[in-house]
């Protein structure tokens, strides 16, 4: 009928047509389980004020219009005088070309939705121009130029096929004059479509008519071509063994050898398209791998995921090195080229320069690859130019602040004093903030445990038990954490990659032996004593290098001067560690230079 007589479709519910959105949307919010109502029917007054009716087939009760307040409503399911009932919107709905792949309606897929969104505006496109500009017309009188209207979506429908089923335009075709000639033998329900419930049922039959069709559309196509030259030719091979020959001219003797192809034929290239066909042509798959869905949909955005790791390294490179050190004007004024020269002593140190610019470069490529996804900052859009990154750009971009005016919550710490002997604060001050049970560390465990519903089951276990009923307190866990660990590092740390035993250079040896005290063992003198230089080493391959995957290449005072790691004991002060720990050590040595440590100690 969309061919012969579309414009007795006028008042039909038109396949691959979007929904009228408002009905649909009312109709599923209305379904509720406190109400009981399973529809809403809208009416218009006169005066066009809409308003609903619930669970009848008609208006049952009368009342007044809250715009004109006429009457509305009705009595014996018939309407008041001059109000119309709103039903599901008929005939075509215009709609404009959408390029997104996965797009689809209702219960259709998005190849059957294409593949019917095609047929009908071919269909409507057949027929008589004014016609079809008035079937185009009957909810959109803006629709001037029917014919460039209809191509638009039906080369939009064709370009997403091809990448849905990853083929030609040959054999797309053939799969499309396939399924017509299976149509004209088997046709689907032919009926006049009056309700939208019609047209979801038939669009469902159809999204599983078509199945057999495009589950390898290779096949269709090949299968097809067989039929055409059993009608034109008497040689009912000859096409085929013509495309079997053409086949063969590409291939070498190790290709005939290792894939014998007088045995098998050719039926597909394996890539990332072809899968994402396969997957996308049965139903079935989609509901038994729904996460595969979300991957294709998502997938060009989620290699953007592979820049995260740089970035944040960077950052926390440069955090390490000046976060809390750095006022912000020379954050503003010191460039990252001028960061990594200071660092490297002027470059003179090819080691660190070297390590610092491998980093910077990753960092700016993350940096410039994500930064025209980013729209948003929380609520507030960002503006359409962005700095991108380079070496002259100042550091304050990426040195972590606290912006002004941001920790209002911290005002209790204006002219306050702390008694830590006792669990109350007082304030000198009226205005000033009083902050009650400030001495959470002399809490018992066990008594912290039991308040938690979370954590009370563990004074279920026999052997946590025992270790509850100790007087331990809150101020005790990092040590408690620290005594388990001490239990099991040193067996744990003989089982790291290899990657992170590089044997050490004698260079390597001398800096340590300069470094650390090996004599005296104490925080008295200059140099770092040597218990803890090993305690460092032992807990940063227990923390990070047992599971994390770190990169061996890296200098290691990066991590090991980091105070918020908590590798150190805290009788050690950090301006030691900054000073003296050695340089020349990367990743790679630290199981060797512990070795090394220990050996020495005996």
């Amino acid at each position: 009928m969309y061919l012969h007589k579309p414009q007795d479709c006028q008042n039909s519910f038109i396949l691959s047509c979007i929904s009228d959105v408002e009905s649909m949307v009312l109709n599923a919010v209305a379904v509720t389980e406190e109400t009981d109502t399973n529809k809403l029917t809208r009416y218009i007054c006169k005066c066009g004020y809409r308003y609903l009716v619930t669970n009848y087939d008609g208006a049952v009760t009368i009342s007044k219009c809250s715009n004109c307040e006429n009457t509305i409503g009705g009595a014996n399911q018939h309407p008041a005088a001059e109000n119309t009932s709103v039903n599901d919107q008929t005939g075509y709905i215009r709609e404009p070309v959408n390029q997104n792949l996965y797009y689809s309606i209702r219960y259709m897929t998005p190849i059957s939705y294409r593949i019917l969104h095609l047929i009908v505006h071919a269909l409507i496109g057949a027929s008589v121009p004014q016609t079809a500009l008035a079937f185009l017309q009957k909810n959109d009188q803006t629709a001037t130029d029917s014919e460039e209207y209809r191509m638009d979506h039906i080369r939009n429908d064709w370009e997403m096929l091809k990448t849905l089923l990853n083929c030609s335009d040959t054999n797309l075709a053939l799969m499309f004059h396939s399924l017509i000639s299976l149509m004209m033998e088997k046709p689907i329900s032919n009926q006049r479509i009056t309700t939208s419930v019609e047209r979801e049922e038939w669009e469902i039959e159809f999204n599983n008519y078509i199945v057999p069709q495009i589950r390898s559309v290779t096949e269709t196509a090949t299968n097809y071509r067989m039929k055409l030259s059993d009608v034109l030719s008497k040689n009912q091979k000859g096409n085929l063994i013509e495309c079997e020959i053409n086949q063969t001219l590409v291939m070498d003797q190790r290709y005939r050898s290792d894939n014998l192809p007088n045995l098998w034929r050719t039926i597909g290239i394996v890539s990332y398209d072809s899968f994402r066909s396969y997957y996308m042509s049965n139903t079935i798959r989609n509901n038994d791998y729904p996460f595969l869905s979300i991957y294709f949909r998502y997938s060009q955005q989620l290699e953007l995921l592979k820049h995260l790791l740089p970035i944040v390294k960077f950052v926390h490179i440069l955090h390490s090195k000046l976060g809390y050190k750095l006022v912000r004007q020379k954050a503003e004024v010191m460039t990252f080229r001028e960061f990594i020269e200071k660092e490297s002593n002027g470059g003179e140190n090819r080691e660190i320069f070297n390590s610092l610019k491998t980093a910077f470069v990753n960092f700016k490529l993350g940096w410039n690859t994500v930064l025209p996804f980013v729209k948003r900052y929380q609520c507030h859009e960002l503006p359409s130019e962005k700095p991108y990154m380079s070496y002259v750009l100042p550091i304050v971009f990426e040195v972590i602040e606290i912006p002004p005016r941001t920790c209002e919550s911290l005002k209790f710490l204006d002219a306050s004093t702390f008694d830590f002997g006792s669990s109350k604060t007082k304030s000198e001050t009226p205005n000033g903030y009083c902050l009650q049970s400030m001495c959470l560390d002399r809490v018992s465990i066990k008594d912290y445990v039991a308040r938690w519903m979370k954590l009370s089951s563990l004074s279920a276990h026999e052997e946590f038990s025992k270790i509850l009923n100790i007087d331990l307190r809150l101020k005790h866990l990092v040590a408690l954490y620290e005594f388990f660990e001490e239990q099991v590092i040193n067996i744990k740390i003989k089982y790291i990659n290899e990657k992170y035993k590089a044997p050490l250079s004698a260079d390597m040896k001398i800096a340590i032996l300069r470094s650390v005290d090996f004599e005296q063992q104490a925080t008295t003198g200059r140099m770092i004593p040597a218990d803890a230089f090993a305690l460092a080493l032992k807990r940063f391959m227990f923390r990070f290098l047992t599971l994390e995957n770190q990169k061996e290449i890296e200098p290691l005072y990066i991590y090991l001067q980091d105070s918020s790691l908590n590798l150190w004991p805290s009788t050690i002060p950090e301006e030691l560690i900054d000073e003296l720990f050695p340089e020349n050590l990367l990743v790679a040595n630290i199981y060797y230079a512990y070795d090394f440590t220990t050996r020495e100690i005996e």
